[in-house]
């Protein structure tokens, strides 16, 4: 069936098409669901739900959606990778973690709040506070934490950009951010 071809809302999409996933064809992800009617295919810009950011969504997400029942499935294709790519944007953010952020980077380093306070020489209480966003966390945990995520899982990045990091008189806003899944699990 041949897709009827509409033109761009915006002139972004003109020069760059929005890309289908490699390793998925139509065919190979549509199957049939509990209730027997065949599961639609479509590549929507969801919430990422599953690691606690209320502000990142991810773009090009390959959900299957039953039209009889409205059940859905979310295929994540390389997951750890995507978790790695958000991390990676974390740390490279200009302004200070916010306690989300905190979380979540405890979270992807598999730590319980009582290590990530030994790794820091702080308390896990601290590392709690942090993370309720009852208290902020100094510039060098901040700076310690980032550095060990980066170097732990290689990730390449613009090291200046550690050294033009000041907090001064700026709120610890969460980082909206939108990945393009396709792009972030392609990316080496």
């Amino acid at each position: 069936m041949a897709r009827k071809k509409t033109s761009p809302k915006n002139p972004y999409e003109a020069k760059n098409p929005p890309r289908t996933p490699r390793a998925l064809n139509y065919e190979e992800a549509t199957r049939f669901c509990e209730c027997g009617a065949k599961m639609k295919v479509s590549y929507e810009t969801v919430p990422f739900t599953i690691g606690g950011l209320p502000d990142v969504s991810l773009e090009a997400m390959t959900v299957e959606r039953c039209p009889k029942c409205k059940e859905e499935n979310y295929l994540f294709f390389k997951q750890a990778r995507l978790l790695r790519y958000i991390a990676g944007a974390l740390v490279c953010k200009d302004t200070q973690l916010a306690p989300d952020e905190i979380k979540y980077l405890r979270k992807f380093l598999d730590w319980t709040r009582d290590k990530m306070g030994q790794f820091l020489a702080t308390s896990g209480e601290a590392v709690r506070c942090w993370e309720s966003g009852s208290a902020v966390v100094p510039h060098a945990e901040e700076l310690l934490l980032r550095m060990h995520v980066v170097h732990r899982f290689g990730l390449r990045i613009d090291v200046d950009r550690f050294t033009r990091l000041t907090y001064v008189n700026y709120p610890n806003t969460p980082m909206k951010l939108v990945v393009n899944v396709i792009e972030a699990v392609t990316e080496d």
